[in-house]
């Protein structure tokens, strides 16, 4: 019953302990390491023979060797050190004799890393060799010709291997295990005490699978890097290469700042220059077109073939009188005809080349000209305003705000 309690209970730690790493691992709370694995294994459990080997099995009598399949969990509570609760089944078998003992094993193991313990990953970074010492729950049935008997009891299990690293997810094994057992497996008959070897003995050679559960880019913790040994001038030297890194950053950023600030200053100036060019271009787009009404409006009066003078259709450019506008052509002929008059009564003014008729749209304006001095235009203007009152001076070519209102004024006499 004590036994019964003692495994129990450790049974109950076991499960908690896994229990723990699972809930963990699925809330994503152990993301450095693959802690849960799964273990498969086979191998032999060797025989108890006559003379004394340090492998062969001990019994009150003498066995055949005899396979062993096992399956195991296993979880890393640190690199070094892990916890696995496991099952095996064996058949122990009389080499003379006709009893045969079916052996189901509940084991709890400690798993000691030497990789991660004696530093041995500074050999090798895929070689693991470890320790193991654990308890078992031995749940046994005893077969011979003449009785049957099914018992159980506590052992305890011994042992070592190698671990041999085949990728994060898959390791592979090799295990060596000493399991001290009941004297009770092999000596059952006729409820006899013990008879030979003070307790039964099973020793057993694996080898195996091992699955690794969790993120592709972790690994088990057995296979954690050696970690780096740093010396004190070495540790100043990396501080103060830390601290140059940072400096060095933080001026990064004060020259990225100072970049976006004198990006956005150009920025703006380009943005002015721009403008800039903008309006000149507006510029020169008026003064062409001012240019080009100017060319068209100093076109030079035509000389007919026949020698008499005609003038041009197009209004040239200079200052003008205008007398009179009307929408009738007739009503125009006659003030041409007047102002005409009045202007040949002035012998300083040759009437036949100033006063023309111009139509502008509907209107037919009476003008006078062309004076290319202002003041001779004021001249003939008061003049005529003892003729007619609402004569003005008027110059060509006109203003461009103004030019649209022109655009089509032509002399048709």
């Amino acid at each position: 019953m004590k036994h019964n309690k003692l495994f129990i209970t450790g049974l109950l730690v076991a499960i908690i302990l896994f229990s723990s790493g699972y809930f963990s691992l699925i809330k994503g709370q152990d993301q450095d390491y693959r802690r849960v694995s799964l273990s498969v294994s086979g191998g032999a459990t060797f025989a108890n023979e006559d003379g004394f080997s340090l492998f062969e099995s001990r019994f009150n009598v003498p066995t055949e060797t005899s396979g062993i399949l096992g399956i195991g969990l296993q979880y890393a509570i640190t690199p070094a050190w892990s916890l696995e609760g496991g099952y095996s089944y064996t058949q122990i078998r009389a080499s003379s004799g006709d009893f045969t003992t079916d052996m189901n094993n509940i084991t709890l193991k400690n798993i000691f890393n030497l990789n991660q313990i004696l530093s041995f990953n500074r050999v090798s970074n895929s070689i693991n060799p470890y320790l193991t010492v654990g308890i078992g729950y031995d749940l046994y049935n005893y077969e011979s010709s003449s009785e049957s008997i099914n018992n159980n009891d506590i052992s305890y299990n011994l042992g070592a291997g190698i671990a041999f690293k085949a990728s994060n997810t898959i390791d592979l094994f090799t295990h060596y295990e000493y399991n001290i057992a009941s004297n009770k497996v092999d000596n059952l008959i006729g409820g006899q005490g013990n008879n030979g070897f003070g307790a039964d003995v099973l020793t057993n050679l694996t080898g195996g699978i091992r699955i690794n559960f969790g993120d592709k880019q972790t690994t088990h913790p057995s296979w954690r890097p050696v970690p780096v040994e740093v010396r004190p001038e070495r540790y100043e030297y990396l501080v103060s290469q830390d601290k140059l890194a940072e400096s060095l950053k933080q001026k990064v950023a004060d020259l990225e700042k100072e970049l976006e600030l004198q990006d956005k200053k150009h920025s703006k100036q380009v943005s002015l220059y721009e403008q800039r060019i903008d309006s000149l271009n507006q510029q020169i787009t008026k003064l062409q077109t001012q240019l080009k009404h100017a060319q068209d409006s100093l076109a030079s009066i035509s000389t007919s073939d026949d020698g008499s003078a005609e003038r041009d259709k197009s209004i040239s450019a200079g200052h003008y009188v205008q007398v009179f506008a009307t929408l009738g052509l007739e009503s125009a002929k006659d003030v041409m005809s007047k102002t005409t008059s009045v202007l040949n009564d002035d012998q300083n003014y040759d009437s036949n080349d100033l006063v023309f008729i111009a139509k502008r749209k509907q209107f037919y304006e009476v003008l006078i000209g062309t004076f290319s001095d202002y003041q001779k235009a004021q001249e003939v203007l008061n003049m005529m305003k003892g003729v007619y009152g609402d004569s003005f001076i008027i110059t060509f070519p006109r203003p461009v705000s103004l030019q649209e209102l022109y655009e089509d004024i032509s002399v048709i006499n």
